[in-house]
């Protein structure tokens, strides 16, 4: 007697290498800008952290993105300087608060 087997039951999965997460800091009570990105995660870390937003009450007043551990490219919106320096910082901060969120618990599981 023979039995067949699907494809499905013929493979399995063994690690997730690569993912990109779209990441945001809605649950962040003390926030004063909401922000959102995509964390490209190679192996477990995050690398890059692309397409990101900042929004103040709805409206847009920078983008940014980071590159590796050193680069952060950031076009503020807004033309106040201490304004800039405040978003840089809470990107700043959104960028380290992501990577350690994503080194203690995997957004995406097999």
């Amino acid at each position: 007697m023979s039995t067949s087997t699907t494809a499905a039951e013929k493979v399995a999965y063994e690690k997730l290498v690569r993912a990109t997460v779209r990441v945001n800091n809605s649950v962040d009570e003390s926030k004063v800008y909401d922000i959102e990105a995509d964390a490209e995660i190679n192996n477990g870390i995050v690398g890059n952290i692309n397409s990101g937003t900042v929004k103040k009450d709805g409206s847009q007043v920078a983008t940014f993105n980071s590159y590796g551990n050193e680069n952060l490219s950031i076009n503020h919106n807004v033309g106040e300087k201490q304004e800039q320096c405040n978003i840089t910082a809470a990107v700043n901060t959104f960028i380290a608060d992501t990577k350690a969120k994503i080194a203690t618990a995997q957004p995406v599981s097999l």
